[in-house]
């Protein structure tokens, strides 16, 4: 694809926005890697100034435990794809904060139950009406349906990583 077919990467190009040093401008994980540092620096600025001083795991994480009320810590990490040390990193602050509320199951007292508490309702539903936005203007030079295709893209390339990470063999879309 050159310029041509690529109006917003031309206008990128001009503009000068995302010069990469030479040695990594063709590496798909510099790039990736680059864009999650910038979706970061928004969230921590745009929810910031809503009072919420959460990183976007942690954001995730209570949206998650909203819509799985009495989830398990062990059903949530397997939810995100994490171990169980990686989730209570991140659920460590937001129970301190008093985000979220841990508790033991009535007939395992091993398992930990989690809900939200009042601050982690009112945090997830600043989050769920801002969120959109949120994205909106970090993705603002992109058409909808370069939007779309972006977020395909992305799903597909995930699933393949997973795919090899996990040593499954991977299949393409259109094969």
């Amino acid at each position: 694809m050159d310029d041509s077919d690529d109006p917003a990467g031309s206008m990128l190009n001009k503009m000068n926005v995302s010069s990469v040093p030479e040695p990594l401008e063709n590496i798909t994980g510099y790039r990736i890697r680059r864009l999650h540092s910038l979706f970061v620096a928004h969230w921590s600025g745009w929810f910031g100034v809503r009072g919420l001083s959460l990183t976007p795991v942690q954001g995730g994480i209570l949206l998650l435990i909203a819509s799985n009320s009495d989830s398990t810590q062990t059903a949530l990490a397997r939810q995100l794809k994490v171990e169980g040390p990686t989730l209570l990193q991140a659920l460590a602050p937001l129970v301190a904060n008093g985000y979220v509320l841990r508790r033991s199951a009535p007939n395992d007292r091993r398992v930990k139950m989690l809900s939200l508490s009042p601050a982690g309702k009112r945090a997830t539903q600043i989050i769920r009406t801002d969120l959109k936005q949120h994205e909106d203007d970090l993705l603002r030079m992109l058409t909808p349906r370069q939007r779309k295709q972006f977020f395909q893209l992305l799903c597909a390339a995930l699933r393949s990583a997973e795919a090899t990470v996990e040593g499954v063999p991977a299949k393409r879309e259109n094969d």
